[in-house]
């Protein structure tokens, strides 16, 4: 589920459901945006893009207004378990893996490309990304939280380094 200024977006199994919370209505829904079970949600922050993540491996781009698939984005039998975009709407963070192994992906929409992917031999599970691009903060199976506070630019280039090596990151273990 996610909300974004007016807009709550959810999913439910294999089907996308969207409302607009200002006048309570439901708007549409998209039957089988995926093959497998829908796992993660994201609206653009201009509002005109919906992303999907799913078991079946693919991430969905959707046009909001016309509610059609813009992009999809296949990782070979990777789960896409957490997805978030940047403010400027130019990069597509995101979370795929299996139950032993995740990565952690960037994906330039403009150039419609994948410009950074590194390993982990853990399962993220979950990413945030604060409104300014400032925070990154990530969510593990061992109940590890991990706070990166690089810019976009840095976080390239920090998560080619393994876990322990990112400057400007803290770890919380609950």
């Amino acid at each position: 589920m996610c909300i974004r200024d007016r807009y709550l977006v959810a999913a439910q199994e294999k089907d996308l459901k969207v409302w607009d919370l200002s006048t309570g209505s439901f708007l549409f829904e998209i039957k089988n945006a995926h093959a497998d079970r829908i796992f993660t949600v994201a609206i653009s922050p201009d509002n005109t893009k919906i992303f999907t993540g799913s078991a079946d491996g693919y991430i969905n781009m959707w046009n909001m207004s016309r509610r059609y698939k813009v992009i999809a984005y296949y990782s070979q039998n990777d789960k896409a378990y957490s997805l978030a975009l940047t403010s400027n709407n130019r990069y597509l963070i995101y979370i795929q893996g299996d139950y032993e192994n995740s990565f952690l992906g960037i994906y330039d929409l403009s150039d419609q490309k994948q410009i950074q992917k590194e390993y982990f031999n853990i399962n993220l599970f979950n990413l945030f990304l604060s409104r300014d691009n400032k925070h990154l903060v990530t969510s593990n199976q061992d109940n590890v939280i991990t706070l990166y506070e690089p810019s976009l630019e840095q976080l390239k280039e920090d998560i080619q380094q393994t876990p322990d090596a990112v400057d400007n990151k803290y770890s919380l273990s609950a």
